[in-house]
């Protein structure tokens, strides 16, 4: 089936086929209900809403209230495709629902709580997720240097900073630089004088 047919297609014509599937692992429409809603921002009014109304299923994520914007860490592969190198946006918020949580997993709920929290932020204690997902991204991209950047305030971040720094320096052998900053036009002067000496030891490194 075609992108622009999978589009076009009525939600309510989609909606019990994602149920049917869900019942066919042994869950039920509710738990099926509560993934639309983490992933999409409806709430379950708004899902019955688009099943009686005329909505298509690529408005349906289009004029989703908030996509969650964890999504962007559901890897897996569907249809034979990796979801995360799906470059049609569009298609790409489709397979993520999809792909939402392990089709094995016997504990939906677990395996949301497992796909929202594993995520590189310095608010989770311990944090080794967020270094190995560093370490993999600047190998993956061949990374010649890190900016960390720190918004004013945010002290846990603050702090392993110093962790992240090692981090690139030590293991990676690559520039390093955190810039603090609360998003002001006041520290527009010291970005650019920061980043400027920056790029120039990059450029010799």
């Amino acid at each position: 089936m075609n992108q622009e047919k999978v589009y076009t297609m009525s939600f309510a014509k989609i909606y019990p086929l994602l149920i049917a599937k869900a019942e066919k692992k042994d869950r039920t429409k509710e738990e099926a209900d509560t993934i639309i809603c983490w992933l999409t921002g409806y709430n379950k009014e708004d899902i019955q809403n688009a099943i009686d109304g005329s909505v298509t299923y690529g408005d349906f994520f289009q004029n989703a209230p908030m996509l969650n914007p964890n999504r962007k860490l559901i890897k897996g592969v569907v249809c034979g495709v990796r979801v995360e190198d799906i470059k049609e946006p569009l298609m790409q918020e489709i397979r993520y629902l999809d792909k939402l949580v392990d089709e094995e997993d016997p504990d939906i709920y677990g395996a949301i709580a497992r796909k929202y929290f594993y995520i590189g932020c310095a608010i989770m204690t311990p944090n080794d997720n967020r270094i190995e997902l560093l370490g993999r991204m600047i190998d993956e991209f061949r990374v010649d240097g890190v900016v960390e950047m720190i918004l004013s305030g945010c002290h846990s971040v603050h702090m392993e900073s110093i962790s992240v720094r090692n981090f690139v320096g030590e293991e990676k052998h690559i520039p390093y630089i955190d810039v603090v900053t609360d998003y002001s036009p006041g520290d527009v002067g010291q970005l650019n004088t920061r980043m400027s000496a920056f790029i120039e030891m990059l450029e010799t490194h």
